[in-house]
Order: C-alpha cells, then sequence, then structure tokens
C-alpha cells in the first residue's frame, strides 16, 4: 500500500515515520539515493541492521553434491551457549528488532539446542526462520518448532524424482524428506495463514532443472508459499560444469547502459502462445537492455543481497562477517577458472558486542563502499590473473573485492 512522503517548507523530503523507523531514516543516517527512471531509490540506511543470518553449525548429516564441505579445509562445530547469549543480550537492545534465519553453511537441525534457541530469539521479539534438508524434522521437533513460535521454515528441495533427489543430497531418503514436511504441515494450528510459513528453496543445475517444474508443483501441494530458485555456487569443478549461468552475467538484457538499446517489454499470455514465448527468448537474447513490465532487469546487477538488506552472518564460532560469502575461505570457479575467496571477518561476538561490531567506522565504511558498488566488472569480463582471488581488483579496490560476487549479480540466491 503507497505511503506519501512532503517536501517541508525548507526543501527538506520528509519520510512517513513508520517507514523511517523500519528503513533506519533516523536524524544523521546515511542512505544511498539512485536515479531510476521516474524515480528515486532510497537504499535502506547503512546503519540499520535488519537481519541476521546465524550459523549455529557448519556441521551437517548430509554430504550434497555441491556442499562446501567437499572441497573446503575451514574448523567444524557447534555454537556454544555463550555465544548465544551474546546475541540474545544484544537483540535486547536493538530497535526496531531484526530478523534472525538460522542459516550458514550447515545443517541448523544438527545443533541440540535449536528449539529452545527459536523459542529464546522469540521471547526477545525477533522474527525467526530455518533452513532445513528437512532429514531431521521430526514430528516431535516439529511439534516442538511450531510451539516455539517459528515464523517460516524453508526446506531445500532440489528433485521430484527420488533417486534424482539421492544423487544430490547424499544419504538422504526423499520419501521421508516429504513424510516430514507433510506432518510438520500438517501440524500447524488451523488457520487461513497458517504458521509458521512454509517456503521452497531449489539449487539449479543441468543436471537437475527438468525437475522444477514438478517440485514447484509439489511445493504447492506440501503448503509452500515461498519459492526461490537459485543457481548452483560452483565450489567444484564438477559445479562450475553444472552451471546455468554460463553466458547469462555477460547478457546486456540486464545492464544499463546509454550505448544499448532499450526495449520495453509489455504483460502477455506467454504460458498460452508459442509466438510470445519466442517473442521473450528474443527480448533475452542479449541485444536489448530490457524493461519488463515497467521493471528494469539491471536492478538485479551490482546491488548486494546482504548489504541491500541491512544483513550481517554470525558463525557458529561468534565470528561476524557481511555475507555468506565471506564467512569461510574457500574455492570457487569463475569464468572457468579457480578462484581463491579469503574470509572477511568484522568481528566476534565472544570479545565485542554486536552493536559496537556493527557501527565501527571500517564496517560502516565497507558496507557503504558494498552500496556504491564501483568494483571491477568481473563476472562480466573475460577475467584477469586479478579475478582469481578477493584480494585486489583493476580498478585498485584491495581486500575484499566484490566484483566477482554471482550474489551481487541476481545469480545466487537465497532466503
Amino acid at each position: 500500500m503507497a505511503k506519501w512522503g512532503y517536501v517541508d517548507n525548507e526543501g527538506r523530503l520528509v519520510i512517513p515515520d513508520e517507514l523511517a523507523r523500519v528503513y533506519g531514516l533516523k536524524p544523521g543516517a546515511k542512505f544511498v539515493v539512485s536515479e531510476e527512471q521516474d524515480a528515486l531509490r532510497l537504499n535502506r540506511s547503512v546503519w540499520q541492521l535488519n537481519r541476521i543470518y546465524l550459523e549455529v553449525t557448519n556441521q551437517c548429516n548430509l554430504s550434497c553434491a555441491m556442499c562446501i564441505r567437499r572441497t573446503w579445509h575451514e574448523p567444524v562445530g557447534f555454537m556454544s551457549e555463550e555465544t548465544f547469549a551474546q546475541l540474545e543480550t544484544a537483540l535486547r537492545d536493538i530497535e526496531p528488532k531484526p530478523s534472525v534465519c538460522l542459516s550458514g553453511l550447515g545443517e541448523p537441525l544438527f545443533h541440540p539446542k535449536v528449539v529452545e534457541w527459536v523459542h529464546r530469539l522469540k521471547q526477545v521479539g525477533a522474527s525467526v526462520e530455518i533452513i532445513t534438508n528437512g532429514t531431521l524434522l521430526s514430528r516431535e521437533r516439529s511439534k516442538k518448532l511450531i510451539e516455539a513460535g517459528l515464523d517460516i521454515l524453508w526446506f531445500s528441495l532440489d528433485a521430484e524424482d527420488p533417486e534424482q533427489y539421492r544423487a544430490i543430497r547424499s544419504g538422504a531418503v526423499w520419501e521421508q524428506v516429504i513424510e516430514n514436511i507433510q506432518n510438520f504441515k500438517a501440524l500447524r494450528p488451523p488457520s487461513h495463514k497458517p504458521r509458521p510459513q512454509i517456503g521452497l528453496v531449489f539449487v539449479a543445475m543441468k543436471s537437475n532443472i527438468h525437475e522444477l517444474p514438478g517440485v514447484l508443483e509439489l511445493g504447492r501441494k506440501l503448503g509452500a508459499i515461498y519459492f526461490i530458485v537459485s543457481n548452483v555456487y560452483p565450489y567444484s569443478a564438477d559445479m562450475d560444469e553444472e552451471r546455468l549461468y554460463v553466458h547469462s552475467p555477460k547478457n546486456i538484457a540486464f545492464f544499463k547502459s546509454p550505448w544499448i538499446p532499450v526495449l520495453r517489454f509489455p504483460k502477455m499470455d506467454f504460458e498460452t502462445m508459442e509466438e510470445t514465448q519466442k517473442g521473450l527468448q528474443l527480448a533475452l537474447s542479449g541485444l536489448w537492455n530490457l524493461e519488463f513490465g515497467g521493471i528494469n532487469l539491471n536492478q538485479t546487477c551490482d546491488h548486494c543481497p546482504f548489504i541491500e538488506r541491512g544483513a550481517v552472518v554470525i558463525g557458529w564460532d561468534g565470528c561476524v562477517s557481511p555475507c555468506l560469502v565471506l564467512l569461510r575461505s574457500h574455492t570457487t570457479y569463475l569464468h572457468g577458472k579457480s578462484k581463491s575467496v579469503r574470509a572477511y571477518h568484522v568481528g566476534n561476538l565472544n570479545s565485542l558486542p554486536l552493536k559496537e561490531i556493527w557501527e565501527s567506522p571500517d564496517y560502516v565504511a565497507f558496507r557503504e563502499r558494498v552500496h556504491a558498488f564501483s568494483f571491477s566488472p568481473c563476472t562480466f569480463c573475460g577475467g584477469c590473473d586479478l579475478s582469481e582471488a578477493n584480494e585486489e581488483d583493476c580498478l585498485r579496490n584491495t581486500f575484499p573485492t566484490c566484483g566477482g560476487c554471482f550474489w551481487a549479480q541476481g545469480v545466487i540466491q537465497c532466503p
């Protein structure tokens, strides 16, 4: 629902109090303003902490084909009660409360205190989500999570075919996972809008993209109302071969430039006519910068979803990082070549309060730099030697550089 702002007698833009509070637009707050067609875009203030990704463990009961654990050399463990208590204390002093998503590089339900911690996060007023592979979602645990007040349960489902699923999620039994989700759905209190809400995440690869229509339909039957399709992040050469975005990062349909012709495409009945489908396919071919239904597709480029959402990531050991990509050092692949990504931590909950870490000058400056996103266009460029690490780029940015990040180009997505 639209809300009205106005310009006062001194020429200052006045934003409704409710929106100003939610987006951290208090006196003295800095935020990025970008010009778009017939509009100005006001980004969330860099001072506003809005979302926390909480890695309660980076261990897992599965060995998935696309998992970072197959290639990394990082320590593993479970978050301690002391570290969680530091977060719990910090949340009491933050207004408005950020949402907390139990996510990261492991399986949250693998942690023995996960249900208790969901309850405690709800007690301090936070909205709480979990993303899970669903294998440990027993009937008893489902009941306890519902009673704890969980807001959203995201489950990962990458195939409708049981054999295809087992090939991706090694150690999981498709039939058991589906039964677990069905039980979770049925155990929720009756309502027109039952809670916890259910979401589905599908990791798209060459080997499973044919499964997507069936998974989406199955997800609807399982009660999901949120759906995210993400590309695979290539931690290995095998996963690099599975990418469905070999050409799309260079497609000028997603870039804004005065040198590229603009094609404004309307809403059409694409589902019923082959001719309209061919027209859309041509529009996406890379010959035009595409506006679809009044929205320019270049808005998916050079925008870090973690910084834009006011997010922070907290690892199981208390380390604080700006995003999931920089939480742990790892190897990935860009343009068919391996790339070394060094972790970047801005503090640790066990030694500094979260508010102090969030407001530290270096971290604020980093968020401002990423908002501006004046990094080298490594995903678009063919890739020089500098793109083989996140240490430095050709525009003289120094560690950590973000020009080769697939999240910032709308290729990889997280809840």
